[in-house]
């Protein structure tokens, strides 16, 4: 071939991949951890899983945050029993470590420092200021944190909420837990609020409860956070992803089925 028909078809290749971007197909029991003969079964191109059922992607992807990249998929149930099912990904940080919500769902006004040290059985914790501090359940603790937020993705998470915050002097605060401390934290150790606790995953493709008739999930996602947690941008310190469903969460009695998993990503 002439060495100018080579360069014209290698720049159509080129524009051709920028415009319809790259797509990932999910169609074979291979693209899929998670799997058991028990639980699934493929058949002329329609997924059957049975049972309470967490599906993550063979294949792991770089994260480019000038990119964007759509999740989409049909599900529908395969009997008489609905369930819930939740489409997304699942993030990782340059080690390898899994991104939960926790890790970057940062509570504004909650950044604050310990005024004394707390031992592990303590219930208590006093800090400069707790103000603005939640007394939600599905909050966590997170501690060696940075007011600029270099600590995210942070992994060292206390499952533990405040029960009541009393203001004791000008630049003490008492905060009561839900249980104990559980660590040894010494005085000046900086702590914050995170939320999402059992959030889990990015669900970028969303959810939906089955019924008998095929339903499709479709989301994207592109650019980065600095903090906090969504369902369209990549978590601070995300450099990895994979594709993560979890099937039939709600009711292990159930079959769902699913066909026409895809990724595409330009």
């Amino acid at each position: 071939m002439p060495l100018q028909k080579t360069a014209l078809l290698l720049t159509v290749l080129i524009l051709a991949g920028y415009m319809f971007g790259q797509e990932i197909k999910f169609d074979t029991k291979d693209a899929w951890t998670g799997i058991s003969e028990r639980s699934i079964s493929l058949k002329d191109g329609v997924f059957r899983v049975q049972g309470r059922v967490t599906l993550v992607s063979r294949d792991i992807f770089d994260i480019q945050p000038g990119k964007t990249y759509t999740l989409k998929g049909s599900f529908k149930s395969a009997g008489p029993e609905e369930a819930k099912l939740y489409f997304g990904f699942r993030q990782f940080d340059k080690n390898g470590k899994d991104i939960q919500t926790v890790n970057t769902d940062t509570i504004a006004w909650t950044d604050t420092v310990l005024v004394k040290p707390a031992k592990a059985a303590d219930k208590t914790l006093f800090v400069k200021n707790a103000m603005k501090w939640k007394k939600y359940s599905t909050c966590v603790i997170a501690y060696h944190t940075s007011t600029k937020f270099q600590d995210l993705p942070n992994f060292n998470i206390l499952e533990n909420y405040a029960k009541s915050t009393k203001k004791i002097d000008t630049d003490e605060w008492e905060i009561t837990l839900s249980k104990s401390v559980g660590i040894d934290l010494p005085a000046g150790t900086n702590i914050r609020q995170h939320g999402g606790k059992g959030a889990g995953e990015m669900y970028t493709g969303g959810y939906l409860t089955t019924s008998d008739k095929w339903q499709t999930l479709t989301g994207s996602a592109s650019g980065k956070l600095q903090k906090g947690f969504s369902f369209r941008q990549w978590a601070p310190g995300a450099v990895k992803a994979r594709v993560c469903i979890r099937l039939n969460w709600n009711n292990s009695k159930a079959v769902t089925e699913m066909k026409n998993l895809s990724l595409v990503i330009k």
